[in-house]
C-alpha cells in the first residue's frame, strides 16, 4: 500500500504543468457518506521502571493481541475535477472527518520466562480523524473511474494501558498520513458508489505510567496504524 505514495505523487508531479496551463475548477463540489472495516495494530514500547524491562509486542497464543478489527463511518466533502491532467486523467481534492469504533489490545508487560507472565490491556476510544485527501482520477469507461491518493491531517484519541501493577492514560493528538486506492461507479450524473482500500498511519504516543502509589513507573510508547476497507455514496451538486 505505501507504494501507492510515491506513485501518486508522481503523477501529480508529472501533470501540475498541464494542469494549471489548463486551468483550475472550482465548481464541482460533491458530499460523501462511507462505512468501513479498519484493522488496527500496534506496536509497543517504551520502559517498565517498576520492574527493570522494555515493553515489546508479544505473541503468546489465546493472550496477546496486537491487532483489532473495528468499524467506522467517514463523511467527505470536495472537489472533483480541479485539475485536468489528460483527456481522462483529473485531479479531485477533498476533506474527510472519519470516527473510529474503539480497539482493545493486549501486549507483554513482565517478561518472565520465554513468554510473558504479565500483560498490558490496552484500549484506544473515542477516536477520530481529519484528512486533507487529493487524488488522481482515471476514468477507464464512461461509468467506471478508477483513483489513488493519499492524504495528510490530524488524528485525536484516549489511550489508556493497565497490567495490574502499573497503569497510565492520555489524550492523544497526532499527525496522521493516508495512501489507498480505489473504484467509483457513476449510477448517474448525481450519484457514485465507491469502494476503497488504504493505509493509514497515525503515528507514535508516549504515555506516562505509575505504580498504586502514584509514583513514576516509566513509559508506555505505541504506534499505532492499520488498513481500512469502505465503501460509500458521493453525491455530487
Amino acid at each position: 500500500m505505501k507504494s501507492v505514495l510515491g506513485i501518486s505523487v508522481a503523477a501529480l508531479i508529472a501533470g501540475s504543468t498541464g494542469a494549471f496551463a489548463e486551468g483550475l475548477n472550482f465548481s464541482n463540489m460533491y458530499a460523501g457518506l462511507s462505512l468501513g472495516s479498519a484493522t488496527s495494530s500496534v506496536e509497543s514500547g517504551g520502559f517498565n521502571i517498576e520492574g527493570g524491562f522494555k515493553n515489546e509486542n508479544c505473541e503468546t497464543a489465546g493472550i496477546c493481541s496486537n491487532k483489532d478489527s473495528r468499524a467506522t463511518g467517514s463523511l467527505t466533502f470536495g472537489l472533483s475535477e480541479v485539475a485536468r491532467l489528460s483527456e481522462r486523467n483529473t485531479v479531485r481534492v477533498e476533506l474527510e472527518l472519519t470516527k473510529y469504533n474503539d480497539a482493545d489490545f493486549v501486549t507483554g508487560s513482565f517478561p518472565g520466562g520465554p513468554n510473558p507472565e504479565f500483560f498490558y490491556d490496552l484500549a484506544i476510544e473515542n477516536q477520530k480523524a481529519a484528512f486533507l485527501n487529493a487524488y488522481v482520477d482515471f476514468q477507464a469507461t464512461d461509468q467506471i473511474t478508477l483513483f489513488g491518493g493519499l492524504g495528510f491531517g490530524t488524528t485525536q484519541y484516549e489511550v489508556s494501558v493497565d497490567d495490574g501493577v502499573v497503569n497510565g492514560s492520555k489524550d492523544v493528538r497526532n499527525s496522521a498520513y493516508n495512501v489507498g486506492v480505489g473504484v467509483s461507479y457513476a449510477v448517474n450524473p448525481r450519484f457514485e458508489l465507491y469502494s476503497q482500500a488504504r493505509y493509514v498511519d497515525f503515528g507514535k504516543a508516549d504515555v506516562d505510567i505509575e505504580n498504586f502509589f502514584g509514583s513514576d513507573a516509566g513509559n508506555y510508547t505505541l504506534i499505532l496504524k492499520g488498513t481500512e476497507f469502505r465503501t460509500g455514496l458521493r453525491i455530487n451538486f
